[in-house]
């Protein structure tokens, strides 16, 4: 099995080589742990770099992308896109995912049925922890926008203009969003329930206007995009006024061309007022990437020509909290496929620090030709990087599966050595107070100021804070420490709810079972305002063989089901309790992940991937339900050799040089 290469370049200096840190093989949240352990061996004075930390697949059954990313409250992400029977998706449906901060993915849904071709290019997750989404329909022929749960159930669907795609969404301060699209320039302010407040066009004078991406700053729009004019493309910006729309100013930028795929996430605000747009340079065939800052005013303050000589796509970019950007894309050649994505780094002047090309070419979860190519870019809230995109993978016969990917970050932060609570998201009863602390520390890190933040409120400076919670909603309590600007952030979601399931059995939401196990599942104890004789429960299983949730017969009254397990794999069970004499009905709910097993109980290590140092030992163990059965055989190898290096349950290993291994 061949490594993974990584091209990584900082400055004009050239870093070794190293292997990717994520397995080949793909796991879905309810698929049977496969038990392969990659390992990783690092030189201990290794270069110091960003380094892939996650991959994952998801493969919803034909050629499929995901067009963007966003990092949700809840520390994991939303991912939105489109799949069909092609490899560019025209032919196809919507499709979302969400996911934990592991990439595991916690529901999948499909907007079938509304239109034949449509897909999502944008996504955010708005203050109550819903999603919105904006894209497009080919048939018909529409601007589209969702919004959907935090569970993935469809709110709504609104369908517009006779037009292209929309491409970008955010949500204003006042809680309604605005969006914008092509190709006349639209911009649309719609209500939380999509329905439109008003709508402009911005022409420009020109014969087309795609807009891309928006920012709110102190109560205006500023919006970037392309024109088009005499076959000349052109970047674009505009600023208007959200009461009506009307602009305050417009720009088009005649320095230079530009391509037409200037992306939704193109553009990101600089921290001090102005804002930077990435694009790319199309002449002759040959396309270079382009990163301009503009002022609040839409002037010109400097352009960036970047990576001159190879082709290549800028596809999103993202402010770090050290005032630098981050940049996603990929190169190509058009007699070379398949292209490269690829991460640059710039400083806040857009000097190019490093770029890290990822060869997809000779990386074994990869198919090798076709289209591999990170579409959007994030970050978390310690400056790690997240992409999204497609690539064909060999686990799906070289059909492009949409992935996400995430990158440590390259930054160095404060660590809080000390955090209280320690669950950072709460669930809790209108009344309750909460204590919380923190303690953070690093090198250049002493003297530390602290800001405590109830959402965008300074509610204290101190190490610590109380709060009180006295009204139903969801709530961000988030503390900044900050020293010669060195800034590491932590926060907290407060969801404050009138219903709460406050014990379950069984306790833990992760199990692993034999096959043929029965189990009992129950709410113990619910905590609720109103009278808890008027609650009601619902009980559904998630069957992985059937992909498809079904209920779970019994009288809706009873807190507890009895469920046997007769075949191997991934399961969920969800209970729900809710009382439907209350207007909105108030409800919770929770959900057991079950692995069914037939022999394997557990093995140690307990995660796919490790890292040693070199001539480092290492244990490995298949712990069976049955420890007893001497019939059960095992066999150890190395890298997929033939030579069997142990036939126990238990086997060790000394690596010695530096490399990838798969035992």
């Amino acid at each position: 099995m061949s490594n993974q290469q990584w091209r990584t370049t900082w400055g004009r200096v050239n870093a070794p080589r190293c292997a990717s840190r994520k397995s080949a093989n793909r796991q879905s949240h309810y698929a049977t742990p496969i038990l392969i352990l990659l390992l990783i061996l690092q030189p201990a004075s290794a270069f110091a770099q960003v380094v892939e930390n996650l991959l994952r697949f998801y493969n919803f059954g034909e050629h499929e992308a995901f067009n963007d990313v966003y990092y949700t409250s809840d520390g994991g992400y939303i991912l939105v896109g489109s799949r069909g029977t092609r490899h560019d998706q025209i032919l196809g449906q919507t499709i979302i995912a969400k996911s934990n901060a592991n990439g595991i993915e916690v529901w999948r849904t499909e907007l079938e049925g509304l239109e034949s071709e449509s897909g999502a290019t944008s996504v955010i997750e708005s203050d109550n922890g819903d999603y919105i989404m904006v894209g497009y329909s080919r048939q018909p022929r529409r601007h589209l926008a969702w919004r959907l749960s935090s569970e993935g159930e469809l709110t709504w669907r609104q369908s517009y203009d006779e037009a292209l795609n929309l491409n970008a969404v955010i949500e204003l301060k006042d809680g309604r969003f605005m969006f914008c699209g092509g190709p006349n320039g639209q911009i649309y302010l719609v209500d939380s329930d999509g329905e439109v407040i008003w709508r402009r066009e911005n022409r420009l004078d020109v014969e087309r206007v795609d807009l891309k991406a928006l920012r709110e700053i102190d109560g205006v729009i500023v919006i970037s995009g392309w024109s088009v004019s005499n076959f000349r493309w052109r970047p674009c910006a505009l600023k208007v006024r959200i009461d009506d729309g009307a602009v305050i100013w417009s720009r088009i930028y005649d320095n230079f061309q530009v391509d037409l795929s200037l992306n939704p996430g193109c553009m990101t605000s600089t921290g001090d007022g102005g804002f930077l747009v990435v694009a790319y340079r199309y002449v002759n065939q040959d396309a270079t990437g382009l990163a301009f800052k503009i002022s609040t005013d839409g002037d010109l303050i400097w352009q960036r020509w970047l990576f001159p000589g190879r082709e290549q796509s800028l596809t999103g970019v993202v402010r770090l909290s050290d005032g630098g950007f981050a940049l996603s894309g990929y190169f190509s050649n058009r007699q070379n496929f398949p292209h490269e994505p690829f991460l640059a780094r710039l400083d806040a002047n857009g000097t190019v620090l490093w770029t890290v090309e990822l060869d997809f070419a000779n990386d074994q979860r990869i198919a090798g030709q076709g289209w591999s190519e990170f579409r959007s870019i994030t970050r978390t809230q310690l400056d790690e990087i997240v992409v999204c995109g497609q690539a064909p993978t060999r686990a799906d016969n070289g059909r492009q599966d949409a992935f996400i990917m995430k990158f440590t970050s390259d930054i160095l932060h404060a660590e809080f050595l000390l955090r209280t609570p320690e669950e950072r998201d709460l669930w809790v009863m209108p009344g309750t107070s909460i204590a919380f602390e923190v303690r953070a520390e690093g090198d250049g890190f002493q003297g530390l100021r602290y800001e405590w933040f109830y959402e965008d409120s300074i509610i204290g400076r101190n190490a610590g804070v109380d709060v009180l919670f006295d009204s139903t909603g969801d709530f961000r309590i988030s503390c900044r420490a900050e020293h010669n600007n060195n800034v590491v952030e932590l926060d907290w979601m407060v969801h404050v709810r009138d219903l709460l399931i406050t014990s379950h059995s069984p306790d833990t939401l992760s199990l692993t079972l034999r096959r043929n196990s029965e189990i009992d599942f129950s709410l113990d104890s619910v905590a609720y305002i109103g009278d808890s004789e008027n609650l009601r429960y619902e009980w559904m299983i998630y069957d992985s063989a059937a992909v498809r949730w079904e209920e779970v017969a019994g009288d809706d009254r009873i807190g507890i089901r009895s469920y046997a397990f007769d075949r191997t794999g991934g399961f969920a069970m969800k209970a729900r309790v809710f009382d439907p004499n209350v207007d909105p009905i108030p409800a919770d709910s929770i959900q057991w992940n079950i692995q069914v097993r037939g022999v394997i109980r557990a093995y140690e290590p307990n995660v796919p991937e490790i890292s040693l140092e070199p001539r480092q030992e290492s244990t490995f163990e298949l712990i069976p339900f049955n420890v007893n059965n001497d019939s059960i055989q095992f066999w150890w190898t190395l890298n997929g050799e033939e030579d069997t290096l142990s036939i126990s349950s238990i086997v060790s290993i000394s690596f010695q040089d530096t490399g990838r291994y798969v035992v």
